[in-house]
């Protein structure tokens, strides 16, 4: 597959690109398989191991999850 992108070449059509909307990010994002396995790694790697109690530590980890995209 990257062979074929990369033998691809540029594209020479006319119309005009239109910038992604926010349902299109929705979309995006509940579709994107990866960010799932992601979430799920950060909590089994990280819900057990602290003295702050279940609730509090799920807070914390997606507070830091959110803020550093």
């Amino acid at each position: 597959m990257a062979w074929k992108i990369f033998r691809a070449g540029t594209f020479e059509g006319g119309g005009v690109a239109s910038p992604a909307t926010f349902r299109d990010g929705v979309v995006l994002l509940a579709l994107n398989a990866t960010a799932y396995v992601i979430i799920a790694l950060i909590f089994t790697q990280f819900l057990g191991r602290s003295d702050m109690g279940t609730l509090a530590t799920v807070l914390l980890i997606t507070t830091v999850f959110t803020s550093t995209i």
